[in-house]
């Protein structure tokens, strides 16, 4: 674990990979329950997660949508605990403009798994998000 840790690229990708996976399901987890439940469901999951790093034998059931809600909140707590371990490693000016790429992991996620249209504006604004990315952090 310690090895992950002090490795900011690695975090930064990991990070970029859970934060797309958390926002589909936060868009799941509000097709089975209110905002007010969906949002207390998915804050304690993400607090969960962090104790759940130091506490590996707790798990818990859920009905369908509290475990899309679970499943949610670890998806935020995990890409949190990556991203405050990279901004350790590295500069905040190079770790927030590329963090910031989890909104073309969720674009291409959403359109796969939940069937969402991918317009040709999305895709243009895909390359220049990436462009001014790749110009913030150059």
């Amino acid at each position: 674990m310690a090895e992950i840790f002090g490795n900011w690229r690695l975090l930064i990708f990991l990070y970029l990979v859970v934060s797309a996976v958390w926002a589909m399901l936060a868009k799941i987890t509000t097709n089975y329950m209110n905002a007010f439940t969906a949002s207390l469901s998915v804050l304690t999951c993400a607090w969960l997660t962090v104790l759940l790093f130091s506490m590996p034998r707790v798990s818990f059931a859920w009905n369908r949508g509290l475990l899309f809600a679970a499943a949610c909140g670890i998806m935020g707590g995990a890409s949190s605990l990556f991203f405050y371990g990279a901004l350790r490693h590295a500069p905040v000016n190079l770790i927030v403009p590329i963090s910031s790429l989890y909104i073309v992991f969720t674009i291409i996620l959403s359109s796969v798994f939940l069937g969402e249209t991918l317009t040709l504006k999305q895709l243009a604004g895909i390359v220049l998000g990436i462009t001014a990315i790749w110009l913030l952090t150059s």
